[in-house]
């Protein structure tokens, strides 16, 4: 905008002012979740995301490691990583700063508790803002049994009889006994660019076992004289509470940022299935 100070009034020389300096200070003045120097995690302004490392990858093996399964009673405590998605801006004369995002710091920017973390079920962790940070948030985490072991595979007619490591009441239930073929061989590459061979299984037919005492079981109706593959997965049910992070809107339907509620459940939980255990029918 091209001003003539001298056919203009001070009146109208600071209102077109005004004019041109409004939408630079709209670009550099930060959301309701920035201001007053503190950013509220339950804002709509705020882009925070936490995620709670409940698995390991083998990139090896081609399979998951459990990281929040029953300890025996002890605390099971995840790793937790607060991320924050600061947008991108236009400073005064127009150069745009891309939008990133930034790991915050534990102890620094935010605390963690863990709660119901100790049985199976449904644990939660509830994150308080701190420092220049504030509000909460709570995301919950599942805590199954531990994965057991087939110790043995045997071969009887048209069947296997099949043994595992048996585990204790407070994490189980009873158990899943899975039967599978093998096929063929194939190549994955994996995100460090690697390849890896992998087998194909194609599952039969499976057998609940109740009781967390079981320890054995014979699968029968299988095919004489062929060579299959046994996993044993545990499970449990659980009843309980857990809090939760969910989306507030207000009359209007409109999002409006975040609010913390308590949610009841009744579930099963699975545990992670055994390693693949070879045996042959008779």
């Amino acid at each position: 905008m091209q001003l003539t100070m001298k056919k203009m009034g001070a009146a109208a020389i600071a209102a077109a002012l005004a004019l041109c300096v409004a939408p630079a200070m709209a670009m550099l003045t930060p959301g309701t979740a920035h201001a007053a120097g503190k950013t509220n995690f339950n804002s709509s302004d705020t882009d925070i995301n936490v995620e709670i490392y409940t698995a390991k990858y083998d990139v090896k093996k081609g399979t998951s490691k459990d990281l929040s399964a029953y300890k025996g009673g002890k605390q099971v405590k995840p790793k937790v990583e607060v991320t924050e998605f600061q947008p991108g801006s236009y400073d005064a004369d127009g150069n745009y700063t891309p939008g990133k995002t930034v790991k915050l710091k534990k102890g620094k920017d935010y605390t963690i508790a863990y709660k119901n973390n100790k049985n199976v079920g449904h644990a939660y962790v509830v994150i308080k803002g701190k420092g220049k940070y504030k509000g909460t948030i709570a995301r919950d985490f599942d805590i199954s049994p531990k994965a057991t072991k087939v110790t043995k595979v045997k071969g009887a007619k048209k069947a296997l009889k099949v043994s595992w490591k048996k585990l204790s009441a407070k994490q189980a239930d009873g158990y899943i006994v899975s039967v599978y073929t093998r096929g063929g061989k194939y190549t994955e590459t994996e995100d460090n660019g690697k390849k890896y061979t992998r087998y194909r299984y194609h599952f039969e037919k499976s057998q609940v076992v109740k009781g967390a005492s079981a320890a054995t079981a014979t699968v029968k109706g299988l095919k004489a004289k062929t060579k299959y593959y046994v996993t044993v997965t545990p499970y449990k049910a659980a009843t309980g509470s857990y809090m939760d992070t969910v989306s507030k809107y207000n009359s209007k339907d409109e999002y409006v940022g975040t609010r913390i509620v308590t949610r009841g459940y009744a579930d099963t939980l699975y545990g992670y299935s055994s390693d693949y255990k070879a045996g042959k029918t008779k």
